[in-house]
């Protein structure tokens, strides 16, 4: 059977450093202002990340876990802990890159779409450089081939632009971008019920786990200051969730996937 498949390696504009700057001030304009471009986090929000993750995740408990489960047992469990949180964070890179690159598509076709002396370049070269006579009677009468051989020329040239992590985008946002059809648009859907549970756990967990030691402390300082004072930690937990739920019901009516807001919240709750 005869390759019919795209040219590849026969568009100049795709090594063109102009063209591809083009491309890449394209794709950095769709992302615009919400996207931080090269946006670090600041000292202060690395501390208080690190911060959570210690009290959060149960980092100090891990002593323990060795004293009560064993040297060996706590060292596999340890062991398979962390090939999990390998495979996580290199799935979520990988995934980081994979919307990014359909970004950068996106922006290819635009600035083709957008320069009509471009579009006639690419077309000519396309029909000169086709592999056969299918394929270049298939360019004359859609220019689509055209586009997605001059896009295919531009990955294979420009691995590192194609994949460049422009926008860090949150998960919800992730999974519209990857499913953008009518037909997984049932799965993109999934991805925010998948994040409203998560959301939900945590913040549950939070209920209980913060609120009672927020109790526990009252009760505590109360006594110290004051060891004939009654205090009665029930009552002291039942005002301490309803003032938590006060504080936390704001953030419920913003973006849920931008947790610094409630991070921080946590973390004076945590502390003080």
């Amino acid at each position: 059977m005869a390759d019919t498949s795209p040219s590849r390696g026969h568009f100049k504009a795709a090594s063109d450093p102009k063209t591809l700057r083009r491309v890449s001030i394209e794709a950095e304009s769709m992302i615009g202002a919400s996207g931080s471009i090269g946006c670090k986090f600041p000292p202060y929000l690395g501390v208080v990340f690190v911060l959570k993750s210690l009290t959060g995740l149960s980092l100090l408990t891990i002593p323990f876990g060795f004293s009560e489960a064993g040297l060996i047992y706590g060292a596999v469990l340890l062991f398979a802990t962390m090939v999990l949180a390998f495979i996580s964070a290199t799935f979520m890179c990988e995934a980081l890159t994979i919307a990014n690159a359909l970004t950068y598509n996106e922006a290819t076709s635009q600035v083709i779409e957008a320069d009509p002396v471009l579009r006639k370049e690419l077309s000519k070269e396309y029909r000169n450089n086709s592999a056969n006579l299918r394929e270049t009677l298939i360019a004359k009468r859609n220019d689509r081939n055209t586009v997605m051989a001059f896009q295919d020329d531009m990955n294979q040239t420009n691995t590192d632009s194609k994949f460049k992590i422009r926008e860090r985008k949150e998960l919800g946002q992730m999974g519209e971008t990857v499913l953008r059809d009518n037909r997984n648009k049932t799965m993109a859907n999934t991805i925010y019920l998948m994040i409203v549970s998560f959301t939900y756990g945590t913040a549950s967990a939070l209920a209980v786990t913060v609120n009672e030691s927020l109790s526990h402390t009252a009760c505590s300082a109360l006594l110290l200051a004051s060891p004939e004072a009654a205090c009665d930690e029930d009552i002291v937990y039942k005002y301490c969730v309803v003032i938590s739920f006060c504080i936390t019901l704001p953030l419920c009516f913003a973006n849920l996937q931008k947790t610094k807001k409630f991070t921080l919240v946590i973390m004076v709750c945590r502390f003080v």
